[in-house]
């Protein structure tokens, strides 16, 4: 089994301090996950196609190219 590689995770360390934690705040307002659900589906690439997509809105970027996806 290969593991498709955690592309987003990547993205989000090359984040700044500040844009990291406006990022996961306006995340969890919009999604109402926990803090600690939102570090889980951090870790192991497990965020929702409606989740990759808000996270894609609050960055202003292509959710693609944040995601690694190529289906969606």
């Amino acid at each position: 089994n290969v593991k498709m590689e955690n592309v987003f995770k990547v993205k989000y360390g090359e984040l700044s301090d500040r844009e990291k934690r406006v990022l996961r705040d306006k995340f969890l307002f919009e999604s109402g996950i926990s803090y600690t659900a939102f570090y889980h589906k951090l870790r192991n690439n497990g965020f929702a196609p409606l989740e990759k997509k808000c996270i894609a809105e609050i960055l202003g970027r292509d959710k693609n190219e944040l995601f690694g996806d190529k289906n969606y």
